[in-house]
């Protein structure tokens, strides 16, 4: 367990994505690893692996397997390249004829491009972050051999792309192939219907510095097992891209909307989008005011992202207030008196005037209204 990362958030100063792995042993001593490390400006290696095997014949194949995978990744080569050299590596002098699955992704963290190679490992599961988007699904391809069981292997390189907000999801079988007391595994199906059931519930993916529903989902496999003991070890690991995509909670009180108004200055700032920064604000202040003097919320937060078509930025304001659409209320007429005017409208219809689009949806019992500025050409 020292061998592997174990502070999350890893990497304080690097919000273009979240990550989070844990890994619970059946014995005293495992045989799976996961591994994550910046192997370029800007690009990020993660893997979950499991070798053959159990006790410490498998650790030690374990280590070897782990810093030769790193080893060769850190050089800079394509992952193919990384799979086909660990596999000759990992080949020779290897009497007791152990392997190690392995799937190895590298994502660019400035457009979310994956490449990756799978070593006879799992399928891991993509979750899509976009309202109305599909539920989770496997991600199959043609695997190649495992690491260390055939020398002189070529490997396949794979790519997909994340827009913001979206998840890969890495697990060993250790998780799906839990039996319950009738011999039935918990498996491949129950996996993600559990996982969708537990996003769907609000369950979320990463939490600062741990994961509510890599927690719930070991947990599904346990209650599975109803008391059996487990069968194997249980790693997982999800990372989330987030892109140019900053999400920030804060209290239903007038101090609340001086802090986000403070931390949209910040996000503007690291967009390079000071220049929306005026109409932004405006509209921050109308639909925050709202919220705090008329919802009944807890709370809200604000997502602010980063967009390039078009060229602007979006706002999405989330609250558990009372449920109100800002867009069924009939604008003002405007050109009657003060006197004669219906109380009320006007700043939502500011708000409608000043913004590029404007979008209103009630999602498990939040209002989550978008508000989207682009840049005037």
């Amino acid at each position: 367990e020292s061998a592997i990362p174990s502070v999350f958030p890893p990497f304080a100063d690097e919000g273009r994505m979240d990550i989070f792995a844990s890994m619970h042993t059946a014995k005293d001593v495992g045989g799976d690893f996961y591994d994550f490390f910046f192997s370029g400006p800007g690009r990020l290696t993660f893997l979950v692996a499991d070798v053959s095997g159990k006790g410490v014949p498998a650790a030690l194949f374990m280590m070897r397997a782990m810093a030769t995978i790193k080893g060769i990744a850190q050089a800079g080569v394509p992952l193919d390249e990384v799979a086909s050299r660990a596999n000759d590596s990992l080949g020779r002098d290897n009497d007791a004829s152990m392997f190690v699955t392995a799937w190895i992704g590298e994502i660019d963290l400035s457009n979310g491009v994956v490449t990756y190679v799978n070593a006879g490992h799992n399928p891991p599961i993509l979750v899509r972050g976009a309202p109305g988007a599909p539920g989770p699904r496997f991600v199959r391809e043609r695997s190649g051999i495992m690491l260390g069981a055939m020398p002189g292997m070529k490997y396949r390189l794979h790519r997909l792309r994340l827009d913001p907000g979206d998840m890969i999801y890495l697990y060993t079988d250790g998780l799906t192939e839990q039996p319950d007391g009738k011999g039935e595994l918990f498996g491949e199906e129950r996996l993600v219907y559990s996982m969708e059931a537990l996003l769907s519930s609000g369950v979320t993916p990463v939490d600062g510095g741990s994961s509510p529903l890599l927690a719930a989902l070991f947990a599904a496999a346990v209650a599975h097992g109803a008391g059996t003991e487990q069968a194997d070890d249980c790693t997982q690991m999800i990372i989330r891209f987030n892109g140019n995509r900053r999400t920030m909670g804060f209290k239903a009180m007038q101090g609340g909307i001086a802090a986000a108004s403070g931390w949209l200055d910040g996000v503007l700032r690291e967009f390079g989008a000071e220049g929306l920064g005026a109409s932004l604000h405006v509209i921050l202040d109308e639909i925050c005011s709202n919220i705090v003097r008329h919802s009944g919320a807890s709370g809200f937060d604000i997502c602010a992202e980063r967009l390039h078509d078009p060229d602007g930025v979006r706002l999405t304001f989330g609250d558990d207030g009372i449920a109100y659409d800002p867009l069924s209320h009939v604008d003002p007429d405007t050109t009657l008196g003060a006197d004669k005017r219906p109380i009320g409208g006007l700043g939502i219809m500011m708000v409608k005037r000043m913004a590029t689009s404007v979008a209103y949806r009630r999602d498990r019992g939040r209002n989550l209204f978008a508000v989207t500025v682009a840049a005037r050409s």
